[in-house]
């Protein structure tokens, strides 16, 4: 099942994944440094949630609270959820960031299929 969530408080605007069998596939970011996220997809392909989750929560980007990596780790979180499994294909896990109105995203999709190959850089 595909999902898509809307970090806080980094530079990426989208996080999308799909979750098969309690393992990450396709990961993809929306903005943010093209070079650790493409990096942090191509690491994360078909690892399990739990194992991601735990290397990668907490995490911080300099003087913020947060990072893409640890905003990937709460997104993992929500999706896994139960009640997040009977959504339907290609559902949004959080709500909408009010301040991001009028905000331009970066147009720079990243992420790995589950054959290893570069897509959308």
């Amino acid at each position: 099942m595909r999902y898509s969530y809307k970090p806080k408080g980094v530079c990426s605007k989208s996080i999308g994944f799909e979750l098969e069998g309690g393992r990450v596939h396709n990961l993809s970011f929306e903005g943010g440094c093209p070079g650790n996220l493409q990096g942090l997809a191509r690491l994360a392909e078909g690892r399990e949630v739990r194992e991601i989750v735990a290397l990668l929560s907490g995490l911080k980007c300099g003087r913020k609270k947060t990072s893409c990596p640890d905003q990937l780790a709460k997104a993992l979180k929500k999706a896994s959820r139960p009640s997040a499994q009977h959504r339907g294909q290609g559902d949004q896990i959080d709500e909408p960031d009010p301040g991001s109105a009028g905000r331009q995203a970066h147009n720079l999709e990243i992420g790995f299929p589950a054959g290893g190959q570069e897509g959308g850089v």
